[in-house]
Formats: structure tokens, C-alpha cells, sequence
């Protein structure tokens, strides 16, 4: 994130990060948030050269189903008898389903009337907050020289945050959430081409007038000197002033706040960010960049879109070329995660690479009637079409189910205009 640290301090220009993605806005003189947009694969980066499978989390395919999952990971992660891993796995697809809810504003009337009213608030302040970090955060064509790390345990950031306040009058909740957009409370370790360092991304010269002789990369160091920086940029009279002098964008201070507000109000609320993971967005999509990523400098997308294994890669790229063919107005983009195609605004097909098949949707039943010979073959469940990933890719059949598809979007759009 980009912001200027100190009167008469130069502005920062830092990284974008964790929580929306590892883009630079285009605010001049000011940072972005971290953040999600069009191409061919939402995938995971290893830490090796090889990409594990089913590392990122898989949202249901409509927002309402959505909503409901999210309700029941809400809930597990207000469970006191939820062991970690039950926590972790909660806490990684709300953060899934929250970035694709915040990607897309349409599913709204669909996903918030199944939110219980007690978690209402959750889900707005949330799906607000990624709007905000969204329109912030532009895709990259790269991946960042970072290394992700685990962050230091909870109780000592929450006595850190806690500790600034006290010395320095700066609520701790909205600490908390500065680290939590800055570097996912401490996860990227990164330098930004400002050369702004460490998990609250300070300028060296910033960090110097406020870190009291401290350590830049010091989680406790950095927490105290982001206290001392907003006191004195009059956070106790006017705090969305000083977050702005933290970081020039209005949106920032929007999603700041958001967060500041859940964290403070709901202790599930810091628990859950805690195990959030590290997400960078490109042109090819979200990529998750877990604990043990590291790079030295800057790493085109589609380098890492090339280790997508071979099977799965072949038969998506075979069928995102039929698809361009079969209705040349269709445009790419990234849609639940994985790679999809719009027509006039609305979805025409989504394609997805398994363990041991590949997926085409949505299959209405109309569809499925329309082509019962051809599909008697393949796996038809629950509105999905699934090949496997053996054998040749049916290319006359995925070019008619994609001609369909256009067709039934038509057909559509005619009858609400009658």
C-alpha cells in the first residue's frame, strides 16, 4: 500500500497485500489495499515447483448455496468445541466465499436474505470491506518477490495491538486491522518499490521518526511505531483522517474501518483472520500463495499457470478454445474461483480441472434432454457435466452444449423484455 507516514515524510508506495491481492492500485501518491479478475486458472502456488491440488478452497456453484456455507462456517468458527483443523478449514472458505461475494455485487439479492439476522452484520461489513479493497487493487501480471510466513501466535499480536493502545491512545481493533489488510497480520514478507518494509509496511525514514530506535521488521516494533504514527496524525479526534494519512485512499480507510469494527465487536472475528491465507490478484485469477512461497523477484503469471498438471491443463485449454469458437462473443473471465465464460453479462460456461475428471456448468434440464445420447456417457449431477480426464475431450459435443448455452441466454433475456 502506498501512504505517506509522518508530516513532512515522503509518501509511501508499498505493496498491495493479503487480504484482496497483491496488486498496486492506481491512486496517485497513495497505497491500495490488498485483494480477483479474468483468465484462464484460479490456482495455488506451491512452495515447490510442483502445485498441490485442492489447496484453495471450492465454492458451491451459486451464491445462494454460497450464503449457506458461509452461514455454517460462520458458525463453526463461534464453536468452542471446534478443534483447529475444523477452525482452519472454516476460516479458509470464509475467506473464499467473501472474496467471490466481493468480486461479485449481483449475487447480493441472492446470498444476503439467507444470512440469519445475528450474522447480518458479519456478512455486510465483510462483503463492504472487499468491495472497497477491490476497487483499489487492479490485477498483475506478476507475482511479488515476497516469502509468506506463518504469523507469530495470536496472543502475542493481540498483546502488541493492546500495548500500543495503551501508550499511544489508538484503538487496538483498528491496529489490528492496518496489519491484517497491510500484510495479513504479518504473513507477506515483502518489500514494496518504495521501499516500504515490514508487517505495517513503514518507510525506512517514516520508521525511523516514529519506531523509537525499534526494528522495521519487528512485529511489536512496527504495531507500537503505527500507534505513535496515528496519534499523531489526531486519530482520538479524527480517525479516518489519520488512516488516511496511512494510506491516501478513501477505500482504504473504508475497509480498514470495516474490519476494525468486526474485530473489535466479535472476538471470532480476529480468530478467523488469523487463519485466513495469502492471495494474490492476477490477470489469471485469484492465486493462493501459502506459507513457504518465496521468490526473489518478480514472477510472470502465466510461468506459474504452466505448472497446472499437464493432464488438467490440456483439457482446459481444449475446452476454453471451443468454447471461444463456438460463440466468439463470449468473454473470459474468473468467476466462484474458476476460469468461466460471460455472454452479454450473464455466465454462458464455467470449466473446471478435478483429481480425475474435468467440469462443465451449469447443465440445466433442458440441456441435459437436449443432448441425451451424447451425455448418457458422462456424469450428470446436480446441474454439472463431468469428463474424465483420460481419453480425448468430446469437442463436438462441448462446442453444441456452449452454442446451447449462448442459446438458452438468449432466449432469456427475450422473455423478460415480453
Amino acid at each position: 500500500m502506498t501512504r505517506s507516514h509522518g508530516v513532512a515524510l515522503p509518501v509511501l508506495a508499498a505493496i498491495t497485500l493479503a487480504l484482496a491481492g497483491c496488486s498496486h492500485p492506481a491512486v496517485p501518491s497513495a497505497p491500495r489495499a490488498a485483494a480477483d479478475p479474468p483468465a484462464p486458472t484460479t490456482m495455488t502456488v506451491a512452495a515447490t515447483p510442483k502445485t498441490p491440488d485442492g489447496a484453495q478452497p471450492r465454492l458451491a456453484s451459486n451464491p445462494a448455496q454460497i450464503a449457506d456455507d458461509l452461514v455454517a462456517d460462520e458458525h463453526a468458527l463461534r464453536d468452542p468445541s471446534a478443534g483447529e483443523a475444523a477452525l482452519e478449514a472454516a476460516a479458509h472458505r470464509q475467506q473464499a466465499a467473501y472474496r467471490a461475494l466481493g468480486l461479485h455485487p449481483d449475487w447480493d439479492a441472492a446470498a444476503r436474505p439467507r444470512i440469519p439476522a445475528p450474522l447480518l452484520d458479519t456478512y455486510d461489513r465483510n462483503v463492504d470491506a472487499r468491495h472497497a479493497l477491490n476497487a483499489i487493487t487492479p490485477a498483475r501480471t506478476t507475482l511479488p518477490a515476497w516469502r509468506i510466513v506463518p504469523p507469530i501466535p495470536a496472543d502475542q499480536l493481540l498483546g502488541f495491538y493492546h500495548q500500543a493502545e495503551s501508550e499511544t491512545g489508538v484503538a487496538w481493533n483498528f491496529l489490528a486491522a492496518i496489519n491484517l489488510v497491510e500484510t495479513r497480520l504479518g504473513s507477506i514478507d515483502g518489500v514494496s518499490t518504495a521501499d516500504a518494509q515490514g508487517p505495517m509496511q513503514f518507510l525506512p525514514a517514516t520508521f525511523a521518526a516514529y519506531g523509537q530506535g525499534g526494528d522495521i521488521h519487528s512485529p511489536h516494533d512496527s504495531i507500537i511505531a503505527a500507534g505513535r504514527y496515528l496519534a499523531a496524525n489526531n486519530f482520538a479526534n479524527d480517525h479516518d483522517h489519520a488512516i488516511y494519512r496511512y494510506n491516501h485512499a478513501s477505500d482504504y480507510v473504508r475497509a480498514v474501518n470495516q474490519y476494525a469494527a468486526l474485530i473489535g465487536g466479535d472476538p471470532a472475528a480476529f480468530a478467523g483472520y488469523y487463519r485466513w491465507d495469502v492471495y494474490c490478484r492476477t490477470t489469471a485469477g485469484d492465486v493462493l500463495l501459502p506459507i513457504g512461497y518465496a521468490s526473489s523477484t518478480p514472477i510472470p503469471v502465466d510461468e506459474y499457470l504452466a505448472k497446472v498438471e499437464p493432464s488438467k491443463r490440456k483439457a482446459l485449454e481444449r475446452i476454453r478454445e471451443l468454447a471461444k469458437k463456438a460463440v466468439p462473443d463470449a468473454e473470459e473471465c474468473i468467476s466462484y474461483q474458476i476460469p468461466a465464460f460471460k455472454l452479454h453479462g450473464r455466465v454462458l460456461l464455467y470449466f473446471a480441472g478435478w483429481q480425475e475428471h474435468y467440469s462443465v456448468y451449469p447443465a440445466s434440464d433442458t440441456m441435459v434432454a437436449a443432448f441425451p445420447d451424447e451425455l448418457g456417457q458422462y456424469r450428470v449431477s446436480k446441474g454439472t457435466l463431468r469428463f474424465p480426464l483420460v481419453g480425448k475431450v468430446p469437442s463436438a459435443l462441448i462446442g453444441r452444449i456452449a452454442k446451447f448455452r449462448a442459446q438458452e441466454l438468449i432466449d432469456r433475456k427475450a422473455a423478460k423484455k415480453r
